[in-house]
């Protein structure tokens, strides 16, 4: 969806006098202005039965900017690219507006223990990230977009700047094999579950270990916390499901019906029921 927020700014360019697309020319122009929240950031000289599209290119081939994230509003209306800028309605001295969409960006993570970072538009890996000595179980953005978490069977996460590539965190709690981990909602502490049965909380700005919770059953699914972050729940081998608060370290419930281990556990959106999933091939609501 379109917002009113201004992701990116582009500079202003010249107008220009010729413009090529493919083989075509273009020698009869109208001039168009494209703004963001009313700065004029392009002015293009186009020939009126140019489409959205060919403007999109063009933008593109100047800006570096990938089309499929451009949306160009005409009062009020968002453009198909297909139209031509006479059959959107658009005249000599009219003014566009520029929505820029945010980037879609991929983890990938292999066993050879990198993680590769990805544009989804383009195909582009934009980086790799390679510290881990064995496969990875897990690889997760932060929700601000500026970090990524992995956990690996060489029985560590790590925390990686986005923006560096650089790791800036090594969450080690010598427990063995990390069966995942996870950012709380507002990002500000991790959770690391083990094969062992053991998961850790840890802080995400000092990388200090802040709880640990002991279980005699090795977790087989993911450690999920509610949305307040004030409890956690994970899945068993011995096809229970237990919950946990965060603050105290305390097994506050067991969840116990399953015949088979949990592979699957979390919240509901108001915290209220736990919804878990097992081998035994059912999902039980608690």
């Amino acid at each position: 969806s379109i917002t009113s927020q201004c992701i990116y700014i582009l500079p202003p360019t010249p107008i220009a006098s010729l413009v090529e697309v493919g083989q075509r020319h273009w020698a009869a122009f109208m001039k168009v202005s494209v703004n963001t929240l009313g700065a004029e950031v392009a002015s293009l000289a186009l020939e009126a039965t140019a489409s959205i599209h060919d403007l999109q290119d063009l933008l593109s081939n100047v800006k570096h900017l990938p089309r499929v994230r451009q949306r160009l509003i005409h009062n009020g209306v968002l453009l198909a690219p297909d139209l031509s800028l006479e059959g959107a309605g658009i005249n000599d001295g009219d003014d566009l507006t520029l929505v820029v969409l945010p980037s879609h960006l991929l983890l990938t993570a292999s066993s050879s223990g990198a993680v590769k970072h990805w544009a989804a538009e383009t195909g582009e890996c934009l980086r790799t990230l390679n510290d881990h000595h064995s496969w990875l179980t897990s690889a997760a953005f932060s929700p601000n977009g500026e970090m990524v978490l992995t956990s690996s069977a060489d029985g560590v996460a790590k925390l990686w700047s986005i923006e560096s590539g650089e790791c800036v965190r090594t969450l080690d709690s010598h427990h063995g094999a990390v069966v995942s981990a996870t950012f709380s909602l507002d990002g500000t502490v991790v959770l690391t579950a083990f094969g062992d049965g053991c998961a850790c909380l840890w802080c995400t700005s000092t990388g200090v270990c802040l709880q640990t919770f002991h279980d005699q059953q090795s977790a087989t699914s993911p450690s999920m916390f509610s949305r307040d972050g004030m409890r956690l729940v994970a899945g068993s081998a011995d096809g229970s499901a237990k919950v946990w608060s965060t603050a105290s370290g305390v097994c506050q419930q067991t969840l116990i019906g399953h015949e088979g281990p949990v592979v699957s556990a979390g919240f509901s959106a108001d915290g209220s029921h736990v919804l878990t999933a097992s081998y035994d091939c059912t999902a039980k609501l608690w």
